[in-house]
């Protein structure tokens, strides 16, 4: 099986926004984007039209490789349409305020599946049919972890043995200076060649504020380092450079991390730990069901897990054990509550926002399975459906094809790492317990990915051409 040949093979269309008007201080667009993230997309339409950042905004982010379509606000004058190579942007009309994250109903989808034998082609509807009729667990799915560091084979942090590098973990201890140096200083997977270089360079002249800004070209990367140029010491002010937005997604991810943590102790809780399975991701395991029990899933259907931020506080419609399992993550996390107030930071907040534990696609079509014109010999399908805002229809999709081999290739995958071992009832336990497994390249199936995160044979054999 392979998804994202692409971008036509993962169309995300948004649904629902405000009507434009003729008139109005702002302007309304359709912004369709093709192998873009939308933090991307927002800052080379900025530089296009010089424009700052701040004046174009969004209901949500989309999948960066696919094709996308949803509605931006900008501040100011008609901009007229854009058509860029990998951007276009059409007027709608105007509107009297902003776009506020959020307020929008949610997406649709729609997925091509590709080099499908024909069991598996058969076996995929019938797998996204039972998801549709029962749910599925509302996880947070790679997507929103893009921001993540991988562990390094063999080193070991405070919150365990090769434990991945979240931001807002360090920022809820108060590590200011970890949280930049991982932000400016720390190579992703799926950073370019260039990217890796630079942040390489940054890295073995952390202090040398001056040099480092040379190698800097995005505004708010730029600002943060002037800023210790001018005050050394003050990391948690050079954080506070960066974007509300960018800031934002490196606490939102934190936060989704422990959501998955609990939803999936409350999964093995509900199911008995029977008829299970897992998939791999960067930050450990995402818990499926493949039946949810039907004693259990009108409780599933209107439990909402609130997200660890500032002044939570627990209600009477919160179960008992989440409360518990939530302490226990963040004791064997090193935290407590108190550490997501965050006082005394400017626009840095753990946001307060609760999750439905259950999701359900609808308006869910299968299309007949065909020629794969890419695969000659095997077939394709087409999975059409909605979903509601903050849902990942990956998760559909990962269901829909567990034990096909292949997902490796699909470039939403990402290389995963085992999942933290587990205490007693489905808590997650302690980060320094035994050594995570590597991870499966296949949903399903547990075959390990032993590549070393990143490419640096390919990268030293580019450096000198991308310097």
């Amino acid at each position: 099986m392979k998804i994202k040949q692409k971008p036509e093979d993962f169309v995300v269309e948004e649904v629902g926004g405000p009507e434009p008007s003729k008139e109005g201080p702002v302007g309304l667009y359709r912004l369709e984007k093709r192998n873009l993230a939308t933090l991307e997309a927002v800052r080379l339409l900025a530089r296009h039209k010089k424009l700052r950042p701040r004046d174009i905004a969004f209901f949500g982010m989309k999948d960066k490789y696919a094709l996308t379509r949803q509605t931006v606000s900008v501040r100011g004058r008609p901009l007229g349409e854009v058509n860029l190579a990998k951007l276009r942007l059409v007027p709608l009309g105007r509107a009297d305020r902003m776009l506020v994250p959020g307020a929008f109903e949610g997406n649709r989808f729609e997925i091509t599946l590709r080099d499908l034998s024909a069991d598996e082609a058969d076996r995929v509807a019938r797998r996204a049919e039972r998801a549709a009729a029962q749910g599925l667990p509302n996880l947070f799915d790679a997507q929103r972890f893009h921001s993540v560091r991988p562990a390094e084979a063999g080193k070991s942090g405070a919150r365990g043995r090769r434990s991945p590098r979240f931001i807002g973990w360090h920022v809820a201890r108060g590590e200011w200076e970890s949280a930049l140096r991982i932000h400016l200083a720390e190579a992703r997977p799926l950073d370019r060649a260039r990217e890796k270089w630079r942040k390489k360079f940054l890295a073995k002249h952390w202090g040398e504020w001056d040099a480092c800004l040379e190698r800097l070209r995005e505004e708010e990367d730029r600002a943060a380092v002037k800023h210790l140029a001018a005050y050394p010491e003050d990391f948690q002010g050079a954080f506070e450079r960066l974007s509300r937005e960018l800031a934002l997604l490196y606490l939102s991810a934190y936060q989704s991390y422990l959501f998955n943590e609990t939803l999936g102790a409350l999964v093995r809780l509900a199911c008995g730990g029977e008829g299970l399975f897992s998939v791999p991701y960067v930050a450990g395991r995402l818990v499926f069901f493949e039946e949810l029990p039907e004693r259990v899933r009108p409780r599933f259907a209107a439990l909402r897990i609130p997200l660890v931020a500032r002044d939570l506080a627990w209600s009477s419609e919160h179960p008992g054990e989440i409360s518990l399992i939530t302490r226990e993550l963040l004791a064997a996390e090193g935290l407590t509550l108190g550490a997501f107030k965050l006082r005394a930071a400017r626009h840095v907040y753990f946001p307060r926002a609760e999750r439905a534990a259950l999701v359900l696609p609808e308006e869910l079509s299968c299309s007949e399975a065909s020629g794969d014109e890419l695969a000659p010999g095997r077939f394709k399908r087409t999975l059409s459906f909605c979903m509601p805002k903050g849902s990942y229809a990956t998760l559909l999709v990962k269901f829909a094809t567990r034990g096909m081999r292949g997902w490796a290739s699909s470039r939403s995958a990402g290389r995963g790492r085992g999942g933290a071992p587990r205490g007693r009832g489905g808590a997650p336990r302690g980060r320094g317990g035994a050594p995570r497994d590597r991870g499966g390249a296949h949903a399903g199936d547990g075959k390990k990915d032993n590549r070393p995160s990143g490419d640096r044979r390919g990268h030293r054999g580019r450096r000198k051409r991308d310097s």
